[in-house]
Order: C-alpha cells, then sequence, then structure tokens
C-alpha cells in the first residue's frame, strides 16, 4: 500500500512568502495612515500620573477630529472613543491599523497599538513638562544664590555654588580670573553665573 501523504519544505512556502510581502505592504500603508493622523489638544496631568501618564486628547485626521483618548493614570489602558457621528470613521483606522498586526492576534490588539501610540506621545509630553519645571527650579536656585553674591557653575550633572572672601582674592577681580581658579580646583568646571558687580 502506498502512501500518499506529502510533504511541504517550508523554506519554500510560497503562502508564507506572499503572506510576508503582503504584510510588509499593509505596514507601509500603516505608516501612511499613522502620518495622517494627529494629536491635538493633550492636556497631560501630572499629579495623576501614578502608574501610567494621566492625559486627555482628541484625535484627527486632516482637520476633522474622530476620536477622544484619555487616561486616567492608575495603571489602566487608554481609552478611545469615537466623536459624535465619526464612528464608521474610527472603525476604518482600527481596521486599517489591524493589517499590521496579522491574522493571529485578537482583535482588541488592534487598540493597544493605537494605545501605544497615544501612550507615547503622552509620555513625550510629560517628560517636557518635568524638564521644563526641572529647568525652572534649576534658574531660581540659580538666581537666588547670584543675588547674595554666590558664583554658581557646573561639574557634570550637578550644580554648585562658591561665595568668594572677597578679602582673599587679588585685584582686579575679574570673573576670568575666577573663572580660572574655579577650573583648576574644579576639574570640567562650565556654565558659570556670576554675580552683576563682577567685572571682566
Amino acid at each position: 500500500m502506498s502512501d500518499n501523504t506529502t510533504e511541504t519544505n517550508p523554506a519554500l512556502n510560497i503562502d508564507a512568502l506572499d503572506f510576508d510581502v503582503q504584510m510588509d505592504r499593509d505596514r507601509k500603508e500603516v505608516r501612511g495612515l499613522i502620518a495622517c493622523l494627529s494629536i491635538t489638544n493633550m492636556v497631560v496631568v501630572p499629579s495623576m500620573s501614578e502608574e501610567t501618564v494621566a492625559f486627555a486628547c482628541k484625535i484627527k485626521m486632516g482637520k476633522v477630529v474622530f476620536a477622544y483618548a484619555k487616561n486616567d493614570g492608575h495603571g489602566g489602558n487608554t481609552f478611545v472613543w469615537a466623536a459624535e457621528g465619526k464612528r464608521e470613521m474610527l472603525d476604518r483606522v482600527l481596521a486599517q491599523w489591524a493589517k499590521c498586526i496579522g491574522p493571529d492576534h485578537v482583535t482588541h490588539s488592534v487598540r493597544f497599538d493605537l494605545e501605544a501610540w497615544l501612550d507615547d506621545a503622552a509620555a513625550a509630553k510629560l517628560k517636557a513638562i518635568e524638564d521644563k519645571r526641572e529647568e525652572a527650579s534649576i534658574r531660581r536656585w540659580i538666581s537666588r544664590r547670584v543675588n547674595r553674591g554666590s558664583v554658581v557653575f557646573r561639574v557634570g550633572d550637578e550644580w554648585r555654588s562658591w561665595t568668594p572672601n572677597l578679602g582673599a582674592l587679588s585685584a582686579p577681580r575679574s570673573k576670568s580670573k575666577l573663572e580660572a581658579s574655579l577650573k583648576a580646583s574644579h576639574p570640567g568646571a562650565g556654565n558659570f553665573f556670576f554675580p552683576l558687580w563682577w567685572i571682566d
């Protein structure tokens, strides 16, 4: 009795190759789709951002707002819902996005991809807010010490202040002279801030 079973070489699986080509084509379409989308009116709330970034925003395609999104900041998912009368547009976007995920994933993975895009944008905005606050805090710290007559300078990532003993400094008390002295005693020192009464 002959054996009628056949084997296929995985390396020559044309269907799999066609699928890979199609997936690559679909990914390009998704990149084109994302390029058409934009996030607007994003509000990030640092005080509510615990396990995730708390935010709310609108999602636009071109000039049309078709969806809203928000995250409460407590570690849960980002919620996305359609604007009034735009459910069909949101469904089309999700269907297009699904092409890059593949047939083996459940439908809600599409939303996870969209959420990741939104969460990344919110995280970037939160970082910008925190960086701006830190910069403002450093500027206030520098200003207070400079106004008291201290010289402020930076060594690596650390800001330091030094109040010179004016009686011990030889005349003329120039910025360049003091700067050279500080660089000698603190290798790598830079970004100097001097009281206004210092001359150079």
